[in-house]
């Protein structure tokens, strides 16, 4: 277990200079602030920062969603724990960075981040975690990471 742990977290850190995939993504967050419950074997994972839907050019007439500013909460998938709780570790280590995360075909976040999302905690609706394909650190030159930041440079996060 300790060996797939290590396997996962330096394909995270590997993807540092490439955050593409081949698929659209769901979601992208700039993480700003981790809560893990319970933190030893989490059931949910609760995450404050900006998220944006970007639907890829495969469908072009869908629009994109976001950014916006708040809470998020995802609890365990019915399948993949394990993974999905790994991707979490990862979450939690790169807040002050834009991951990408989930399929844009999961039906999680879409068709409008903003219904998912609250500035109040205990009002973000609890969702399924969308183990997609992976979990991607973004460069700080890519457009969702620039997108991202830019917004909360222009909506500062209340304090």
């Amino acid at each position: 277990m300790r060996s797939i742990a290590l396997a996962v977290f330096c394909l995270f850190f590997a993807s540092v200079g490439t955050a593409s995939a081949s698929e659209p993504t769901s979601i992208y967050v700039l993480v700003e602030k981790v809560e893990l419950e319970p933190e030893n074997a989490p059931k949910r994972i609760k995450i404050f920062g900006v998220f944006m839907n970007d639907i890829g050019p495969n469908t072009p007439s869908e629009p994109i969603y976001g950014p916006v500013s708040g809470w998020a909460i995802f609890k365990l998938p019915t399948k993949k724990e394990d993974l999905a709780r790994l991707e979490w570790k990862d979450i939690k280590g790169a807040t002050g960075n834009a991951v990408a995360l989930g399929s844009a075909h999961a039906e999680v976040f879409h068709p409008a981040v903003g219904n998912h999302v609250n500035e109040v905690r205990e009002q973000a609706l609890e969702v399924e975690y969308p183990v997609g394909h992976g979990l991607y650190l973004l460069r700080k030159d890519s457009p969702p990471d620039k997108k991202l930041r830019d917004f909360r440079k222009n909506n500062p996060a209340p304090r």
